[in-house]
């Protein structure tokens, strides 16, 4: 691959690198309005804020596809394994004026993954209670074992449970 070529290819990184960090930004706050609607409650919003990403996680999905293509045409320009092949080692290879600009998507990148990251672990946090609730109720439901039960005399009962709807009131 000849020095155009390469610098086409870099062009097509930038490029990438860019819409990555604006759809990283976007599910970000899109997570951020998960969290508003778990804490209020709100199943309207909820289900928006679930058809909003929906379209965000397909897009991070392609342009992690077209990454690892440009990731493969680098490696061939470099002589390299394309697994070899990382930011840092692009960078250093770059032309000088393309570095900086490299650099600074990186670090972006970098910042909005973890600020996913972290909103995705707030609503995790947030879901846990709820998911709790719905398993033990589809459990008792169920007549799936939980956790054992124990009676007056503290053994622990050797009934097996029996789902919720053949019980007689």
């Amino acid at each position: 691959m000849n020095a155009p070529e390469v610098e086409s290819v870099l062009t097509e990184l930038l490029r990438n690198l860019s819409e990555e960090i604006e759809v990283q930004n976007s599910i970000h706050e899109c997570l951020v309005r998960e969290s508003e609607a778990l804490i209020q409650g709100d199943l309207e919003a909820l289900r928006r804020v679930v058809d909003d990403l929906e379209p965000r996680i397909a897009r991070r999905a392609s342009l992690a596809e077209d990454r690892e293509a440009l990731r493969r045409a680098l490696a061939e320009a470099l002589s390299a394994e394309p697994a070899d092949v990382t930011l840092t080692r692009v960078i250093a290879a770059a032309p000088e004026r393309m570095r900086d600009r490299l650099r600074e998507l990186r670090n972006a990148l970098g910042r909005a993954v973890a600020a996913v990251a972290d909103a995705n672990r707030t609503a995790s946090r947030l879901l846990y209670p709820s998911l709790q609730v719905t398993r033990a109720f589809l459990r008792a439901l169920s007549g799936g074992k939980g956790s054992p039960a124990y009676g007056a005399s503290g053994q622990e009962s050797s009934s097996e449970p029996r789902p919720f709807f053949e019980r007689r009131a």
